[in-house]
């Protein structure tokens, strides 16, 4: 019964079924073991190892034909011994003989017919022994290699004083032997201190406690209200580890711009929601000299949090800036759950309570150390595909723009800011909730989901740039609005906007040239770009009529061939004289001023809209105008 329910969850899990079989742990591990079978065989990297029995080797089998040779001649000596090939010419043919002590032995061997039963059991008791040694050297986390395989098999000869005649562990011997045992060499992927490779089992069980402790608190949340927050190094130069070659390449080198930045990195803080959602500002902190930016200060994107210090290492005092700015952010929910890794300033609850806003409820829970690679949702699911779509982008660059200096200050972050926006569409929730799921979390498996590379770079992704006048080819396609990009058009341009009397214009500041109209509105005398809300607000038309847009529309706009968009006007606002965006003490306002009134409208974050807040009275300003107006 076992098996066919261990069958039965694996083929569920293969084919996206909601419903599964409860197995316990052991038979788990099993079908986990099977499902790694079959996506390694659907990924192509795939091949079966047989059994093979190290009783007969290459030593046996020169032995042999050396043997056949040497008894081959015909005749016999006058003094009656058997006509044999010369030492010079055994030699010549098998170099491995050496002096007459061999031809001696060649002898036996012909006599015996086969090669003595003990060398047998020998070979195959060396066999089994290495193989225990190795197993357990692995299981340690031990480097190996095949001169350690030599060492262990001296060592197994001399402690069980095994006599293997004419025998040494040759490369032939060694490359049959690991094939035999689904050995081979393959890239470190990861190092990790002795003591944790040492206590894997009880990192494991204390991830498993952590996970049930955890689920029971969750249940006391929405998944909208539960997060995870995590550090991770980028390097300002980030690059994969591998390239194409060619084949036989002793030393592969490639170029970057800076060898050092590729090893100096910046520090990125996400906060991600049980719910699939990205927080939208990305807590990030550079390393600057003296700790301080420059007087020019540093590119600004109202999805970017940016800090910095003497180093990219996070302090204790940068941490209260991130749970001020961003875990107390106004759109954030009141009561909260808050999963954190075992870092040392994420445990002083009193810094925490410090900065915690009276109205807020902020319940931390701590994985345990050594735990996160198995229980945190934004090492097991997220940083993978980050770090991928960083490098892709920073690879294609180095390719097709060398002279754009990608590690400068204003270049990384105007980068991390464009990836931040793309993770946050909707469409890659389901990779997010994937990764709550994976880290073991009571949360439903999503169905089928793309991740942030399988949209943004899919197989066909180089086609024509549909940027307005560009002839360069394309190498990503927004996740907005699908349209293909190339570099230059998706990471460098910058624009600038024209609100005039005869419509909405623009033009490129890298390269200026007359500015484009964009379709729509027939005339825009006052515009206030709100980009942390994803907004546009703008007096349009002969009426002065007061329309929204999305800042996102507007962008794409901007890099399509014929630009035009479709503003949603405010009938309730006609006769506008002018707009203005402000922003005090956390919250959002959007001053109206027409023919009477002054209006103030409040942002509602959770529903996306202004509200009503206050307006003049006709006996003069309210209280709430007067605090907030110019």
């Amino acid at each position: 019964m076992a098996a066919k329910r261990i069958l039965q969850y694996v083929s569920d899990h293969w084919n996206n079924n909601a419903k599964r079989f409860h197995l316990e742990d052991k038979e788990l591990r099993a079908a986990k073991t099977i499902l790694e079978i079959l996506n390694s065989a659907e990924e192509g990297d795939f091949a079966i190892n047989s059994e093979e029995f190290f009783t007969d080797f290459e030593d046996d089998t020169r032995d042999k034909e050396a043997a056949i040779y040497f008894g081959s001649k015909q005749g016999l000596n006058n003094n009656g011994t058997k006509v044999r090939p010369p030492l010079a010419t055994m030699k010549k043919l098998f170099p491995f003989i050496k002096d007459e002590n061999h031809l001696k032995k060649l002898r036996e061997y012909e006599a015996n017919g086969d090669i003595k039963k003990d060398r047998l059991n020998n070979l195959a008791f060396l066999s089994e022994e290495l193989k225990k040694v190795v197993t357990t050297r692995l299981q340690e986390g031990a480097v190996l290699h095949d001169d350690s395989l030599r060492f262990f098999i001296a060592q197994i000869v001399k402690e069980f004083n095994l006599k293997i005649d004419n025998f040494s562990a040759s490369n032939q011997w060694l490359a049959k032997w690991k094939r035999g045992f689904g050995l081979t060499s393959r890239k470190i992927t990861k190092f990790v201190a002795i003591l944790r490779h040492k206590n894997k089992d009880q990192l494991e069980k204390d991830a498993k406690e952590f996970v049930e402790k955890t689920n029971r608190e969750m249940t006391h949340y929405n998944p909208s209200s539960i997060f995870n927050a995590d550090q991770s190094g980028f390097q300002l130069e980030m690059h994969t580890a591998r390239t194409l070659a060619i084949t036989g390449s002793k030393h592969v080198h490639c170029v970057v711009q800076s060898v050092s930045n590729s090893t100096h990195s910046y520090t990125v803080l996400p906060l991600v929601s049980a719910d699939g959602k990205l927080h939208k500002k990305l807590f990030i902190t550079l390393k600057e000299s003296k700790g301080k930016f420059p007087k020019k200060g540093h590119f600004q994107a109202d999805n970017l949090f940016v800090t910095c210090h003497t180093s990219h290492i996070m302090t204790k005092e940068l941490m209260k800036t991130f749970f001020e700015n961003v875990v107390f952010d106004p759109a954030m929910p009141k009561d909260s759950l808050l999963i954190l890794d075992s870092w040392s300033s994420w445990k002083d609850q009193s810094a925490i309570d410090s900065v915690t806003p009276s109205s807020n409820k902020c319940k931390v829970l701590v994985i345990p150390a050594g735990c996160t690679g198995l229980v945190q949702p934004c090492d097991v699911g997220l940083f993978g595909g980050f770090k991928k779509v960083v490098k892709t982008i920073t690879g294609h660059g180095q390719l097709t723009n060398p002279k754009y200096k990608m590690f400068s200050r204003d270049a990384t972050l105007k980068m991390i800011s464009l990836v931040w926006w793309q993770l946050c569409h909707s469409k890659l929730e389901d990779w997010v909730r994937y990764a709550w799921h994976a880290s073991g979390y009571n949360l439903p498996r999503p169905s089928q989901f793309f991740t942030p590379a399988q949209l943004l770079f899919p197989r066909d992704v180089a086609r024509d740039c549909e940027a307005a006048g560009c002839l360069s080819t394309s190498f990503i396609r927004c996740i907005y609005c699908e349209s293909h990009f190339c570099f230059k058009d998706f990471t460098i341009e910058d624009w600038i906007l024209f609100a005039t009397q005869t419509g909405l214009f623009f033009t490129n500041l890298s390269q200026p040239r007359v500015p484009f109209r964009i379709a729509g509105p027939s005339s825009v005398i006052s515009l206030e770009i709100m980009a942390e809300i994803n907004c546009v607000a703008m007096v349009v038309n002969k009426q002065r009529q007061l329309a929204l847009v999305p800042l996102d529309s507007l962008t794409l706009a901007m890099q399509s061939t014929q630009p035009s968009i479709r503003p949603e006007c405010l009938p309730e606002f006609g006769h506008v004289h002018a707009i203005k965006y402000h922003q005090q003490n956390g919250q959002r306002y959007l001053l109206i001023s027409d023919d009477t009134h002054v209006h103030i409208r409040k942002y509602n974050g959770t529903r996306d809209v202004f509200s009503h807040f206050a307006k003049r009275m006709e006996n003069g300003m309210s209280e709430a105008e007067k605090y907030y107006s110019y």
